[in-house]
């Protein structure tokens, strides 16, 4: 199987859809001609875009969508077109009129960043509902949970109060009580005698 670096295109193109009717317009880029492409946009089940652009093209009119080549690439893999697509994009992303809302490629790095950053400011954004969130699912599995933990404790209840005897203080406790046999003045003592 091959992957988004190892084939290697004859050209990669850089492309801007616009429009005489109104100031916006796309940016993008393919590595098959530049005609296949324009119909793929012009065709709903092929335009491979953000509904944003795709309600643009609806809007003005197929017969109206323009295409205009911005640069040419060769012998380029998917992955160098899109690169290239970026810088394109870049200059513009943000500006009124871009349709484009995000880059076109972005390493695992950049993309772990990205999303870092977008799930901390989510989560800062969206406090209260998280936690009503999480009440309402703790609510919801509290019985199952209870259940679960009924069940355990019955099947494990000999284990849990198995006496044991410490080798160091030679004092009886249970495993339940183990952290607090530990913490007790008479073993701390014996402890350091040992």
């Amino acid at each position: 199987m091959t992957t988004m670096d190892d084939k290697i295109y004859r050209t990669g193109t850089i492309y801007k859809l616009y429009s005489h009717i109104n100031e916006y317009y796309y940016i993008g880029s393919c590595n098959g001609t530049l005609r296949d492409r324009y119909y793929q946009h012009k065709c709903k089940e092929g335009r491979y875009t953000s509904k944003k652009v795709s309600d643009w093209i609806d809007d003005i009119g197929l017969e109206e969508l323009k295409i205009i080549e911005m640069k040419t690439l060769k012998d380029v893999t998917k992955k160098e077109t899109l690169i290239a697509e970026n810088e394109m994009i870049k200059e513009d992303l943000g500006k009124e009129f871009c349709l484009n809302c995000r880059r076109a490629y972005r390493d695992n790095e950049e993309y772990k960043l990205e999303k870092k950053d977008y799930d901390k400011e989510y989560r800062m954004n969206n406090l209260q509902t998280l936690k009503i969130k999480s009440k309402k699912k703790h609510i919801k599995n509290r019985d199952r949970n209870n259940n679960r933990s009924s069940e355990w404790y019955g099947n494990n209840k000999s284990k849990i109060y198995e006496s044991m005897i410490c080798k160091i203080c030679n004092v009886s406790y249970t495993k339940l009580h183990y952290d607090r046999h530990c913490n007790c003045i008479t073993h701390i003592i014996n402890f350091i005698h040992y």
